[in-house]
């Protein structure tokens, strides 16, 4: 995948994944093609694979990226982790009727297992199963907000998470 700063790559970059985004409104993800995604977004094939060496790279790379570090309260996190699942709404959603929704766990996980307090502390095995956890879990909260069409308030879904990440459930 291009991680470099020319102008142009970063706009076809763009391009393709706006274009990967309507498509996905449009059919399912695996029944767009690599060809119909170029006439879509006006590239090359050349270009796209310049680009990405996949069609699901390109999604990956669409796909905001969630932080959930141990930085500040665990009300700021949950609240956090609330503007990630509205402000992305949309394209979770796709994600979710594709069957593709695990794709954000890759990011909450390195998150999690990357943050600078509490979990920084562990040992790697204890960080990888923590995070491992941690990230599974928020990626069902994902699940079920969007499958409530993201109707859950943020005062509920906070509540909520903080009743689960403080251990008050069980």
């Amino acid at each position: 995948m291009y991680k470099g700063t020319n102008k142009i790559a970063l706009v076809s970059k763009q391009a393709i994944q706006k274009a990967l985004i309507a498509l996905m409104d449009e059919k399912d993800y695996q029944e767009i093609t690599i060809s119909e995604l170029c006439k879509k977004a006006q590239i090359s094939r050349q270009t796209f694979y310049s680009l990405f060496q996949t069609k699901e790279a390109a999604l990956l790379d669409a796909i905001p990226r969630c932080e959930f570090s141990s930085e500040g309260s665990s009300e700021q996190r949950c609240s956090r982790f609330y503007d990630y699942l509205f402000d992305n709404y949309h394209i979770l959603s796709l994600l979710a009727e594709n069957g593709m929704l695990h794709l954000i766990f890759h990011s909450l996980r390195s998150s999690v297992i990357e943050s600078e307090r509490g979990i920084r502390s562990m040992n790697l095995r204890d960080r990888l199963y923590t995070g491992t956890f941690i990230a599974c879990a928020l990626v069902g909260v994902a699940m079920v907000f969007i499958s409530n069409q993201g109707s859950d308030s943020r005062e509920y879904l906070v509540k909520r998470l903080k009743k689960l990440f403080n251990g008050d459930i069980f």
